[in-house]
């Protein structure tokens, strides 16, 4: 694979980009979604993927360790069961597909993310993965109130 040539507005657009994914770790979570299309823009759809990647992963290390103490590690491990298969699922797309359905693909999960938590003000992590009921009655109730935010 040969290296891509990029202008000086191109490594601009990608610090701010940089910047972005940085400032969405510590403020506003869905600039993060910006930074996608422009990593997605000034790079080859898979490449964009390949660098902004690390790039999240090490910005959820520096944050792990910084705010280690107030983390809710149950919570971490909860989530890892869907995150392992994904991160699989996610390099064998990107590993068979070409750079035309990559772009659709980054193109219809910015579009879809913010329809599906649009006026949402559900929690983030279900409430049978943050503390699991006792009942089958109280799951099925906590599971009901989730999709309308209602408390619980």
């Amino acid at each position: 694979m040969a290296a891509v040539e990029l202008a000086t507005g191109a490594w601009l657009l990608l610090a701010l980009a940089a910047f972005l994914v940085g400032f969405a770790k510590t403020a506003i979570g869905g600039i993060a979604a910006l930074a996608v299309v422009i990593f997605a823009a000034v790079l080859p759809a898979r490449e964009s993927t390949g660098v902004l990647l690390p790039l999240l992963l090490c910005g959820d290390l520096v944050a792990v360790s910084y705010y280690r103490r107030h983390a809710d590690w149950a919570t971490l491990l909860c989530l890892l069961p869907g995150v392992l298969p994904g991160l699989v699922l996610g390099a064998a797309f990107i590993a068979v597909v070409d750079n035309r359905v990559m772009v659709r693909s980054i193109g219809l999960a910015c579009w879809s993310s913010p329809a599906c938590t649009c006026g949402s003000d559900a929690p983030v992590v279900p409430a049978p993965c943050r503390s699991p009921p006792a009942t089958r009655a109280s799951w099925s109730r906590s599971w009901s109130a989730w999709p309308a935010g209602s408390p619980r």
